[in-house]
């Protein structure tokens, strides 16, 4: 008979939630500490009612309001960590704000803000923590991301800055394999202060009635878990839904002698899905090339894998 997996915990644990006095931070911190997890609830809004809910609860919680979106920010808030438990087990990069509008007419203040908050920040903190989670051999890692990254139209710094933020995890996750550090990215799907901004209508509906900000705590413990088997992947979360999100390419055409003019008679090949194979890391992606450029000797591409 075969043993049950254990129990997912967060006993000893240190977290690191950004964006936790609302919406999907706050559901993620509240999720963390029922585990055990002693929560650091970083929000330029204080969070004080999330941590007395937490305390109330038998948790353990403090409250930084340091704003993200900078490197010296970004190294006060691990340092906060450090000086109340001298861990930083879990980080969740939650922050986020937005600059919807028409791509030519979005200022540039507010373009390099949502680039701060959403991309620098993640960015900044995941590096300050990074020598403590290798000094340590245990590092787990989450960064909400956005569908928005796919395209949305009328969001471009967003969506841009998402992107960079999916780029970023699955670096990372490549990086961290030799000091068990593990990162995944979540497209969560929840009614929020964002989705706030949504016109009032059928689809408002949809997302405030079947998409509750409660139901992303379920699967963002798992993937900061001890038990998580899988790092660098997105996934796509919310209602009740997980799945995996990935990149994949397809076999495409090849002649090395074609001008435009063939690909343009090929382009079905090009974009033919059903040769279309997942590609987790850029090593993946250059191994689809050896059908055509075989690489001797044959196996492992120097330096990466």
């Amino acid at each position: 008979m075969s043993e049950l997996p254990r129990r997912i915990d967060f006993n000893a644990r240190t977290a690191i939630v950004t964006g936790a006095a609302s919406g999907i931070g706050r559901e993620i911190a509240l999720a963390l500490a029922a585990r055990g997890a002693r929560v650091l609830l970083n929000d330029l809004h204080a969070a004080d009612d999330v941590a007395e809910r937490i305390r109330v609860s038998g948790g353990i919680a403090v409250v930084d309001t340091t704003p993200v979106g900078s490197f010296d920010a970004a190294a006060a808030i691990v340092q906060r960590a450090m000086r109340e438990w001298l861990r930083v087990d879990l980080l969740v990069n939650c922050a986020g704000t937005s600059a919807p509008g028409p791509f030519s007419e979005i200022s540039e203040a507010a373009i390099r803000r949502v680039l701060e908050v959403n991309l620098v920040g993640p960015y900044a903190l995941t590096q300050a923590a990074w020598p403590i989670m290798q000094h340590q051999h245990y590092g787990r890692i989450l960064n909400i991301a956005s569908n928005a990254a796919l395209g949305q139209g009328r969001s471009a710094a967003y969506a841009a800055s998402k992107g960079g933020l999916i780029a970023l995890t699955k670096d990372n996750a490549r990086e961290g394999e030799a000091s068990n550090i593990k990162a995944n990215a979540m497209l969560p799907v929840a009614s929020t202060g964002m989705t706030d901004r949504i016109p009032p209508g059928p689809f408002r509906d949809w997302i405030d009635e079947g998409f509750p900000p409660s139901l992303i705590g379920a699967p963002a413990s798992f993937l900061l878990s001890e038990q998580v088997p899988v790092s660098g992947e997105i996934f796509s979360c919310g209602g009740g839904r997980i799945a995996r999100t990935a990149y994949v390419n397809t076999r495409g055409w090849f002649d090395a002698d074609a001008n435009a003019d063939d690909i343009a008679k090929h382009f079905d090949a090009v974009m033919d899905g059903a040769s279309a194979a997942v590609v987790d890391n850029q090593a993946q992606e250059l191994n689809r090339y050896t059908d055509h450029k075989p690489w001797h000797p044959p196996g492992t591409m120097p330096g990466i894998r």
